[in-house]
């Protein structure tokens, strides 16, 4: 009896070891089944969310290659053009016109401003009068200078003098009254003396004919030059390029680069901004770069 309870508990500890490995092992395969089912959904759901997912645009697209990485410095600064020109004028007078703005493209030739031109307008107007009026007395002592050399040279000299050598033969026949002959002396005499003073005459005439040509000369130079003042008062652009101050406004008073040099009125300033550089701070610790 003793050994048939033994025998039953050992298979009932048995049986009971097996039921507990079953249960253990049913429970692994559910975990396993669970874990399995919610992997494939993670997986397939990521599939899914990549496949309707947002499309990279082509043109942000594009193929790596090797180049070269640049270091870059932030300075600020002036843009300033290479060739700037300072307009001044070269007449003195008061700002009538002005063409121009700040920042305007200008053309080289290109009209910037006028001054007030009535004051040398009629300095010129008086020149070209002393000119003609020179010019005429020139005219004047040149035909004088023709008249006496025509009288030097005497073309009824030689005429007057055979009349008076024939009155003195028919003087002496009787032919002829003494008053004839006085005549015929006198108007020799007197063409004599005619030629006589045209031949001092002419060295006369020629002095003051160099005298009026050196008259015309000055009075032309003195034109020429106000005519240039008259042109200095429309100030025109040196260079292509654009305004970059205006210094001055209409009705202000200019006085001549001519006359006062660097300290003549600044007008306005010009630059050529077809070739320009930065003037600005870098700082310190960029310089190295």
């Amino acid at each position: 009896m003793p050994v048939l309870r033994f025998e039953s508990k050992q298979e009932a500890v048995v049986e009971g070891n097996g039921n507990g490995k079953k249960k253990r092992r049913k429970r692994i395969i559910i975990w396993s089944s669970i874990a399995a089912a919610v992997l494939v959904l993670v997986v397939t759901g990521a599939l899914i969310a990549s496949s309707r997912g947002t499309k990279i645009d082509p043109s942000k697209l594009a193929k790596v290659e090797k180049g070269d990485l640049a270091k870059s410095v932030v300075a600020t600064g002036k843009i300033e053009p290479i060739t700037k020109v300072e307009i001044k004028s070269k007449a003195s007078g008061i700002v009538k016109k002005l063409y121009v703005e700040y920042g305007d493209k200008v053309k080289k030739g290109q009209v910037l401003a006028e001054l007030d031109k009535e004051e040398i307008q009629a300095r010129v107007e008086q020149a070209r009068a002393q000119l003609e009026g020179s010019s005429a007395s020139l005219n004047g002592t040149r035909a004088d200078l023709e008249r006496a050399k025509v009288d030097a040279e005497g073309p009824d000299v030689p005429l007057l003098k055979r009349a008076y050598v024939r009155a003195q033969g028919m003087a002496k026949d009787g032919v002829v009254s003494a008053s004839a002959l006085d005549d015929a002396q006198k108007n020799y005499e007197m063409s004599l003396n005619k030629q006589n003073v045209s031949k001092a005459q002419l060295q006369v005439l020629q002095a003051k004919i160099g005298q009026a040509q050196g008259q015309v000369a000055q009075d032309r130079a003195n034109l020429k030059q106000l005519e240039e003042q008259l042109g200095y008062t429309t100030i025109e652009s040196p260079i292509d390029g654009i305004v970059l101050s205006r210094d001055v406004e209409i009705g202000d008073a200019v006085s001549s680069i001519l006359v006062l040099g660097s300290s003549a009125t600044l007008v306005m300033t010009l630059g050529d901004t077809s070739e320009v550089y930065v003037k600005g701070k870098v700082d310190e610790s960029d310089i190295g770069k």
